[in-house]
């Protein structure tokens, strides 16, 4: 169940922490993809926090790391095409 946790609801509160920092609306779809590629380096950040505690034995979640880097790397290369996209149309 933990896994879940780490994988998915804690990525997911990340992002929406910082969609509600910066006051961003969803319907501003180029703003949002430049909030998107600001977080960046938050979630890689969480990923090796993750990755860390996993190796010093604090959590007990083997493939926690594993999978978020699987999806960042996609999700990474989506919001850069994005943000390819909406800066050429400016």
């Amino acid at each position: 169940m933990m896994f879940y946790v780490y994988t998915l609801i804690i990525p997911i509160l990340i992002v929406l922490l910082g969609i509600c920092l910066k006051g961003v609306k969803f319907k501003e779809i180029p703003n949002l993809v430049n909030i998107l590629f600001q977080m960046i380096p938050h979630l890689f950040g969480y990923a090796f926090l993750i990755y860390f505690l996993e190796r010093e034995n604090y959590i007990d979640s083997l493939w926690a790391f594993y999978t978020l880097i699987f999806f960042l790397i996609p999700v990474c290369f989506i919001i850069l095409v994005l943000k390819i996209f909406f800066s050429m149309r400016k």
